[in-house]
């Protein structure tokens, strides 16, 4: 796919996976327009939004005219156990890992042109999970539910949607931790609709 003048909108790019995939978006000339918290290093438009939040997301998305292609990256990890999950960090875990790919979607999709796409970065944990990983691992399962969904419905407007399961590093799979900056995620799986 020809990247040049590509308006991608990616969420949690300052840091990680994000951070890779917008620098390598940046060489092949596309136009990157990063939502998140923390405003990445590298020169990009930036808007500071708590994307798990609906109406936040529908705020930023008004300055935007455009996507061809959205990029859900954002992520974030907590190990408990299911009886030691609070209910802040279920609303947390769910918000960052699943309400913000819905929102995401839900507001890209009157924005998208014609061929473009949406990709979910998801994880191995939403198909096998590990102790201690429960919520992150159910609302990875979610996203890529959502994913099969977003295909289907989107199929007839000539828009695809897809996911990509990424599996954290041998350390910390035996941590139940997700993958840090210096042991790099392998590609587990893609699924393209």
């Amino acid at each position: 796919m020809e990247l040049k003048n590509k308006i991608v909108l990616l969420s949690g790019a300052s840091t990680g996976i994000g951070k890779a995939i917008a620098r390598s978006l940046l060489k092949r000339k596309a136009k990157v327009v990063v939502f998140g918290q923390h405003k990445p290093a590298f020169s990009t438009k930036f808007y500071k939004v708590d994307i798990g939040d609906e109406s936040q997301v529908v705020s930023a998305m008004s300055g935007i005219k455009r996507i061809d292609i959205l990029i859900n990256n954002a992520g974030s990890v907590a190990d408990a156990e299911i009886t030691g999950t609070s209910n802040k960090m279920l609303d947390d875990m769910l918000n960052v890992n699943f309400k913000s790919v819905f929102w995401m979607s839900k507001h890209s999709i009157p924005k998208l042109s014609r061929g473009g796409c949406i990709i979910n970065i998801s994880s191995l944990l939403g198909l096998r999970s590990f102790p201690g990983s429960g919520v992150y691992a159910a609302a990875k399962a979610a996203v890529i539910s959502l994913t099969e969904t977003l295909a289907q419905e989107l199929a007839g407007r000539s828009v695809s949607a897809g996911w990509i399961l990424l599996f954290p590093p041998a350390p910390c799979r035996r941590r139940g931790r997700s993958a840090s900056a210096r042991e790099p995620c392998q590609l587990l799986r893609v699924r393209w609709r």
